[in-house]
Order: structure tokens, then C-alpha cells, then sequence
């Protein structure tokens, strides 16, 4: 049988309807997530306790938050750090770091998590690269889960290689060769090396550079220095360091060239300082640091102002000189703002030095 219906009544219903779900914000496209935001995007948490201080909110194509919206929680590394999927409250199993991801929907946000020990001690530079005659003192972070994080000593060394004062930390490089020191803060070691280098030619040098925050790395590059004139009359110096597979290199441009000890400071380079057509190397606007790294995608950090770099030591050798020093200075990855992609980068070097007639183009 056929029903018929009465227009005017169904034409009422569906306005009243409409009317309806237009009233307060029950459209269905309030309630789909279009974007999740995790906060923190970086935690710390020690092991055998849990941390509650992960949070996070999903958002509608009007970029207002869902309220109640279900977010569900997953760590790429629970054995590392364990993750309650309704709660997000984070386990710390055993040190190290994982990425803990919240998804609401189709969309999801990522937070990395660091694992560490009740009392944990790290190295920023796990191997120190001098000359005869440089010194140095050893850094070290300790992070302690409560209370005064307890005094650090030292051991190891050779007298005929490098001292290492045991309450300090300070090196005295003595001659050629590679010897181990050990930190100690309570029960927890640990290990690095001192390597004293003589530098014989203008061919081989060495630096060593440790990265932490947005990159956590210890890298060896083969190194140079060299000293140019740059387009605008200047002179340049540049600490040029690559690593053999080609992954890391890690470069320092100082504007006038380098004679004797000294220590100078690098400014901000701006992204748009490597952009085409500008060329912060032939002509520079402040002293810089770069750092790039090649993997699957590239990522450069570019120096802010305040980091330094020390020449120690500086002594002719046949074609050349041969420098040697150590820098400090805090990178900003160009696509991450923020804390969230900086980096603190220190090394050591020991290098020849070499003259260029012309800017490398």
C-alpha cells in the first residue's frame, strides 16, 4: 500500500529538526577531532614511578576543544616506559627514551618521554679530544629524583697522557695517547675517554662533538680548519668537522681569521640567512655555528647567540698550523620552534689550520 505523506507536516518537522542540532554546538562536526595536542611534548620520568603529567586535548575543524572527546594512549616503547591507554599515566621501566602517542579519531600527537634512574649521571662529552699542554674540565649533569643531587669525583688518567683531579674533574693533557676517567656521584659510574693528539700534517684532525635535546648524539668527525678572505674584505675562519659515513657534519665560521689563543663568541643565524642566494660563508654577517645531519630527511640547526669558541693552543707545522680548542653553543633546529628543537652542542678539537687564497665557493 502506498503511504502518503503531508508536505506542509514533514517540511515543519525537518526546520524544527535542523533547528535543533543547530542549538549550543551539537553539529556532528564539533564533535570530530581535526587535531590533538599533547603537553608536555618532552617529560622525564624515573624509574618505578609514575607520572601523571602527560595530558591531552582534541580539536574541532573550529579549533575549539572537545570536551570529554575518548583519547586513547600507545608508547612505542613499553618496556621502556609502560603507558595506560585510557589514562595516559606513564610507568618508567628501565632508562632510556620513548615516544608516547595520543590519538583521538584519526589524529594523533607524540610526546617524548626519558626514562632515567633515581640518580642518574651523564656526560654531555663522553670523549675529550686536547693537545699537549691543554687543559680541561670534565663536564658532567647529575639529575636526582629528590634531594640535593650528591658531589661528583673522579678518577683515572695517566700521568705521562693527562692528569685528572679527583675532586674537580680538571685535565692537564701531558703527551700523545688515550687514557679512560670515570665520573662517580653516589653508587652510579660512569665512563669516558681523553684522547691527547699531536697533529704531525695539514691533512688528518679530529673533533669530537656531543649533542643533546632535539639531537641526542656522540660523534667523531674528521676536521679542519681553514682561513679565507671572504667578498666584503673580511677574513674568515671555519672549523669544518664531517663524520666518515657523511650522516653528521658540524661546522663553526668565525669572522676574522684565528692567530694564537683567543676566545670568541657566535651569534644568530637566522633561516633565512641559508636560503638561496644568501651566502653567510662568503659574506658573513655574524660568526655562526651549523649543524646537519642526513638521514632519511635532513635536519639543520643554526647557531644563537651566546655559545663561544676557544683556541688553545696554536703551533706551526709544515704547510700549516695546528690548533687545537673546544666551543659551547645552543643550535635551533629551522623546522622545530622553540625549546622543543634546540640543541646544546660542546666539543673539543685538534686540528691543522690551513691559508685559502679565495673564498670556497
Amino acid at each position: 500500500m502506498i503511504r502518503a505523506y503531508n508536505s506542509r507536516h514533514t517540511t515543519a518537522a525537518l526546520v524544527l529538526a535542523l533547528g535543533l542540532a543547530a542549538c549550543g554546538d551539537e553539529s556532528p562536526v564539533a564533535g570530530i577531532p581535526v587535531r590533538v595536542e599533547v603537553t608536555p611534548v618532552r617529560d622525564t620520568v624515573v624509574v618505578g614511578t609514575i607520572s601523571t603529567r602527560l595530558g591531552a586535548r582534541a580539536f574541532n575543524a573550529q579549533n575549539n576543544a572537545i570536551p570529554n572527546a575518548i583519547v586513547t594512549w600507545r608508547s612505542d616503547q613499553p618496556f621502556i616506559a609502560a603507558v595506560d591507554s585510557l589514562t595516559g599515566a606513564v610507568t618508567g621501566v628501565a632508562p632510556g627514551v620513548a615516544a608516547i602517542t595520543a590519538r583521538a579519531g584519526t589524529v594523533a600527537d607524540t610526546a617524548e618521554v626519558f626514562v632515567v634512574n633515581a640518580l642518574a649521571l651523564f656526560l654531555p662529552l663522553d670523549t675529550i679530544l686536547l693537545a699537549p699542554g691543554d687543559t680541561f674540565t670534565i663536564p658532567v649533569q647529575v639529575l636526582a629524583a629528590s634531594g640535593t643531587p650528591p658531589a661528583v669525583t673522579f678518577s683515572g688518567g695517566a700521568g705521562a697522557i693527562a692528569t685528572v683531579d679527583p675532586g674537580t674533574g680538571f685535565v692537564t693533557a701531558v703527551g700523545a695517547g688515550q687514557v679512560e676517567f670515570a665520573a662517580h656521584a653516589d653508587t652510579v659510574t660512569t665512563r669516558g675517554g681523553i684522547q691527547v693528539r699531536v697533529i704531525p700534517d695539514t691533512l688528518f684532525g679530529l673533533a669530537y662533538v656531543g649533542l643533546s635535546g632535539a639531537v641526542n648524539r656522540r660523534v667523531r668527525l674528521g676536521s679542519r680548519g681553514f682561513n679565507h678572505p671572504t667578498d666584503n674584505g673580511q677574513t674568515l675562519f671555519q672549523l669544518a668537522a664531517r663524520s666518515g659515513t657523511g650522516d653528521d657534519e658540524f661546522d663553526v665560521f668565525l669572522i676574522d681569521s684565528l692567530v694564537g689563543p683567543t676566545v670568541r663568541t657566535v651569534g644568530t643565524l637566522p633561516p633565512s640567512a641559508i636560503e638561496p642566494g644568501n651566502d653567510p660563508v662568503c659574506l658573513p654577517s655574524t660568526s655562526f655555528a651549523f649543524y646537519r645531519r642526513i638521514t632519511a630527511t635532513t635536519l639543520i640547526g643554526l647557531s644563537v647567540a651566546g655559545g663561544t669558541v676557544a683556541i688553545t693552543s696554536d703551533a706551526p707545522i709544515p704547510g700549516g698550523r695546528a690548533i687545537s680548542g673546544r666551543f659551547q653553543v645552543t643550535l635551533q633546529v629551522t623546522d622545530v620552534p622553540g625549546d622543543a628543537g634546540r640543541i646544546a652542542a660542546r666539543g673539543t678539537f685538534v686540528v691543522p689550520l690551513l691559508t685559502l687564497a679565495s673564498c670556497p665557493k
